[in-house]
């Protein structure tokens, strides 16, 4: 045996069992946040048409649009997902990068989208820490872009202290920004 436990694959969940998962936890949860494989298959298929909405997460390269825009295509045509179901999100934001913001809204046929900026050393330390950048700079720029996308998603003020945007960062902590 493994001393992390048995692996679970995908093909070994069915797609019903998984959405009744979904379902009880939205009981329980005001807010339920999936982070799914960039494979789409028939539990990722059935996440995004239980999703309230979809978080689309890219960089900026080409090669990153290139996969969102046919993410997107894919999502709106063949499983039914509005696109004011969707929202974009641009990780490791830097202002002087090449591909630019505008570059992004045109490419993918949007208006508004979230960044987050990039700043990957606080991030590395958090996670070999075990700190949340949360608790370790609340005022970082990472935390007031992850503040700006709570808000967006929930509503919420995004300055609470607890709640939603405190456990993301916890189960995120070990993720790069």
């Amino acid at each position: 045996g493994d001393a992390q436990g048995p692996t679970v694959l995908s093909k070994d969940v069915a797609p019903e069992r998984l959405a009744r998962l979904l379902e009880v936890l939205a009981t329980y949860h005001p807010h339920v946040v999936v982070d799914v494989p960039h494979t789409l298959d028939a539990l990722t298929a059935t996440v995004f048409s239980l999703a309230t909405q979809v978080v689309l997460v890219l960089q900026q390269s080409l090669l990153h649009i290139r996969n969102a825009a046919r993410l997107q295509q894919i999502l709106r045509n063949e499983l039914g997902v509005a696109p004011e179901r969707m929202r974009v999100v641009v990780n490791r934001y830097q202002k002087e990068a090449l591909v630019e913001l505008a570059d992004i809204k045109r490419s993918l046929g949007i208006d508004t989208l979230l960044t987050i900026p990039s700043h990957y050393r606080s991030a590395l330390e958090s996670a070999d820490s075990g700190v949340t950048l949360y608790d370790a700079d609340r005022n970082s720029p990472v935390i007031r872009g992850l503040r700006e996308l709570t808000t967006a998603l929930t509503g919420g003020s995004g300055a609470e202290r607890g709640g939603l945007f405190r456990r993301v960062l916890r189960l995120s902590s070990g993720t790069e920004s």
